[in-house]
């Protein structure tokens, strides 16, 4: 799926994104204890992928992301800022761990994180971007309260609707018949701990 508008190339090697920030939207926000595990798919057989590097980036509670200028798709200026993003090394099972929070929503789109596997090579041939996703139910629960009942605005852009979620052209969309919609395949699963949420994505290629 889409890279987006809001990838930036921070280097920064790190699995806490919310460490020493101090804005409301991040730091009130629910927790979310995500894994990401990545594996080659050979035939029927999965086996782990060590030593890829994994990037993600997100929105806060109130639909900003740090470090890009205003624009069209977002009115506050962050650059400087650093939250939310980051990366890490797969370890020897596969796996990387990331201390965030719940995402949330921002116009014309549906609640996403954005990740990127990267293999050591370095080329953007063995780039893996894509997009991963969440269940209406517990969103709806998260947005409810704390910093994301303050964003303004009503939110129009569910998963059902998300032209990136569907694999369509344009949001309101859905797949062909027969089809299913692509964002699918990248929910998280999520399970509730304590204030937040862990999160679980497997991811699988064919390399």
């Amino acid at each position: 799926m889409t890279e987006g508008p809001f990838f930036v190339e921070e280097k920064m090697n790190r699995g806490d994104l919310v460490k020493d920030e101090t804005d409301e939207s991040i730091v009130m926000a629910t927790p979310l204890a995500l894994t990401i595990g990545v594996y080659k798919v050979d035939g029927m057989t999965c086996t782990p992928l060590p030593g890829l590097q994994v990037d993600i980036w997100h929105a806060d509670a109130l639909g900003i992301y740090s470090d890009v200028a205003s624009g069209f798709v977002q009115a506050t200026d962050t650059r400087g800022k650093k939250f939310l993003r980051g990366y890490q090394m797969t370890n020897e099972s596969g796996l990387v761990q990331f201390a965030t929070i719940y995402p949330g929503w921002y116009m014309s789109r549906t609640i996403h994180i954005h990740f990127k596997i990267r293999m050591p090579m370095g080329s953007s041939a063995y780039d893996f971007t894509s997009q991963m996703f969440f269940d209406e139910k517990i969103s709806e629960e998260v947005l409810a309260s704390g910093p994301y009942a303050k964003a303004p605005g009503n939110r129009s852009v569910f998963n059902e609707d998300d032209h990136i979620f569907q694999g369509t052209p344009t949001n309101g969309q859905q797949p062909p018949a027969g089809q299913k919609a692509p964002g699918l395949d990248t929910m998280v699963a999520l399970s509730k701990t304590g204030s937040g949420y862990s999160g679980l994505l497997k991811i699988g290629l064919q390399i």
